[in-house]
């Protein structure tokens, strides 16, 4: 898939060892039957958090979705998941990851060549991660200001 899209993927922050493995195996896919096969991973977990109330794993799992989604060119069920995905972040309090979220949604809008809704969706993760590099450049934090400015 596009190297474009793992990098993204690649860019989220979290803690689950469970969602390390799933971005691994989002990142290797080959075929669509792989693709598929990850979809019904994800939907599962996305139930079973559902029942266990682990609202801090649904973005992760909606964001994977699309990714899986976009492999298989089914690009309105990309964009519904990514959307999902960035409201929950948003929830969350991950403004990292929904700022990864909008460049993801970007990245699809890129691919489905709609350039102004994937410029607007690059601005909307600009000015997430603008601040946030600001206050790493302030704490004197030069290393995590980096990051930000290369995503």
């Amino acid at each position: 898939m596009n190297l474009y899209f793992m990098n993204a993927i690649e860019r989220l922050e979290y803690k689950s060892d469970g969602i390390t493995g799933l971005q691994i195996k989002a990142c290797a896919l080959r075929t669509m039957s792989d693709a598929e096969l990850l979809l019904k991973e994800l939907n599962q977990h996305i139930e079973i958090s559902s029942k266990n109330r682990s609202k801090d794993e649904f973005p992760f799992y909606y964001l994977l979705n699309a990714y899986c989604h976009l492999f298989i060119d089914e690009f309105e069920e990309a964009n519904k998941y990514s959307v999902m995905a960035i409201e929950n972040f948003r929830v969350c309090g991950m403004t990292w990851n929904e700022a990864v979220g909008h460049w993801v949604l970007g990245l699809i809008y890129r691919t489905e060549k709609k350039g102004y809704l994937y410029l607007a969706e690059l601005d909307k993760a600009l000015a997430i991660v603008s601040p946030i590099t600001a206050d790493y450049l302030a704490q004197g934090d030069y290393e995590s200001a980096m990051r930000c400015d290369q995503v």
